[in-house]
């Protein structure tokens, strides 16, 4: 299947960019930079951190990965505003410029928060006809965020698993390809 061929992209990528100085993880022209030390800290000590953020954020969201056919509007609306709420509350407790790691989660969390607020006004804007619509470039947005973090956890991890299952349910729901979803890292 095509998901075991992102999780094998995936970890050649960082294993490769956590030998080098520089990588950049570029979303959506917005480049995200963390160097080689602050790559392994996320690594060794981001887990935790990364736990919370997937399981607050996107396996108990449903907005983000359940069948567009029993999505409802004023359901979905909702819950992507509350999805806004939380992700600009863990983006402000990790804003610590000193900490290269933690400053790199808030970026990335206010990366997805913007991503909410562009969902729920194109929502309110087009009303309930559009919500497949809306829904579907709304997670085909995010996709590559959440794949970042999914990334950052060890290989057999609960969470992990459970975010890839609840990831590849989305993207098959949405019809989308993981080469739509797959963030561009690049290691300078």
């Amino acid at each position: 299947m095509e998901y075991s061929e992102l999780l094998n992209y995936a970890q050649v990528a960082l294993s490769t960019a956590s030998d080098l100085t520089t990588t950049y993880f570029n979303l959506n022209r917005f480049k995200a930079k963390l160097s080689a030390k602050g790559l392994d800290e996320v690594i060794q000590k981001g887990s935790l951190d990364i736990e919370l953020i997937l399981t607050e954020c996107f396996i108990r969201k449903e907005v983000l990965w359940q069948d567009l056919n029993y999505e409802n509007y004023d359901w979905s609306y909702n819950s992507i505003i509350d999805l806004q709420k939380a992700l600009d509350q863990y983006a402000s407790a990790f804003i610590e410029k000193d900490n290269e790691s933690k400053f790199f989660f808030s970026q990335l969390l206010r990366i997805w928060g913007n991503k909410c607020n562009e969902a729920y006004k194109g929502l309110f804007r087009s009303g309930e006809s559009e919500l497949s619509r809306t829904l579907k470039k709304f997670r085909k947005n995010c996709y590559p965020i959440i794949v970042t973090f999914i990334y950052f956890l060890p290989e057999n991890n609960p969470i992990r698993m459970d975010a890839m299952t609840k990831l590849e349910r989305g993207c098959r729901h949405t019809r989308i390809t993981v080469k739509q979803i797959i963030p561009a890292w690049t290691i300078e």
